[in-house]
């Protein structure tokens, strides 16, 4: 058992056979350690760092499916992409003008698409009285390439449906 303020998302990275764990504050791997039975969960040294500055508040954790050396974070000021390699993140990796935003989910898949979820409170919505409310929206926006360079962006709005977080399965995942 490991304490991390603000837990909020894990990831299982095949590649690297490590558990990134997302925090408040920073992004951590575990690694088994030892021996069959003997194995424990263990903090791994070198690899996952405090959240930058600019961007507190870790909330999803996801893998870039088009990309095995990369994760995205997002944070409560936005989108960061995160080098496993370099153990670094950044702001201005390709199409992040258009994926920027502060979202409570985010997923990719192999073609470089996007899913975004942003809490918009439901306004309007039959559930925009509910205790989860706040942190819900009716919208999923989707970016879609059109060409080496370009982007566009879709929406699909539900009538009647909350949601908190997106995800895009990949059943080969690295």
């Amino acid at each position: 058992q490991y304490e991390l303020y603000g837990a909020h998302g894990v990831l299982w990275d095949p590649t690297e056979e490590v558990l990134w764990a997302l925090g408040d504050k920073e992004l951590r791997a575990y690694g088994l350690v030892g021996e069959a039975s003997e194995q424990k969960l263990t903090v791994l040294g070198g690899m996952g760092l405090p959240l930058p500055e600019t961007h507190p508040g870790g909330h999803d954790l996801s893998a870039d499916f088009s990309d095995k050396n990369y994760l995205y974070v997002t944070t409560n000021k936005g989108v960061l992409r995160f080098n496993k390699e370099e153990n670094t993140f950044a702001t201005d990796y390709p199409f992040a003008s258009v994926i920027s935003t502060v979202c409570t989910g985010f997923g990719n898949n192999l073609n470089g698409n996007f899913a975004i979820s942003s809490r918009n409170g439901g306004k309007g919505t039959p559930w925009e009285n509910a205790s989860y409310a706040s942190w819900c929206t009716d919208t999923i926006q989707f970016a879609r390439r059109t060409g080496e360079a370009t982007m566009v962006k879709e929406t699909y709005k539900a009538a009647d449906s909350a949601f908190y977080k997106v995800r895009i399965f990949y059943g080969q995942y690295q």
